[in-house]
């Protein structure tokens, strides 16, 4: 799945995948979950786009994309 990120103005594309002893099937269904503008922690690794895409065109950094590894919420209120 992807999930869009944004800090003032910018905006990156990050990708969450279930993958065997890193993330599970039901992160990936509870981030799918997730509202516009919820704030999240989120921790990854920064990569070129897969699947042969040259560049990101739904974020305004199209060269790169991060890899999710985790991602919890940031505890509001």
């Amino acid at each position: 799945m992807f999930l869009v990120l944004r800090q003032g103005i910018s905006t990156v594309q990050a990708v969450l995948s279930e993958e065997e002893g890193k993330v599970s099937r039901s992160m990936v269904r509870w981030a799918g979950n997730l509202t516009r503008e919820t704030i999240v922690y989120l921790q990854g690794k920064i990569q070129k786009p897969g699947d042969g895409h040259p560049e990101i065109k739904q974020a305004t950094v199209h060269e790169v994309e991060i890899s999710v590894d985790k991602v919890r919420r940031f505890p509001c209120g």
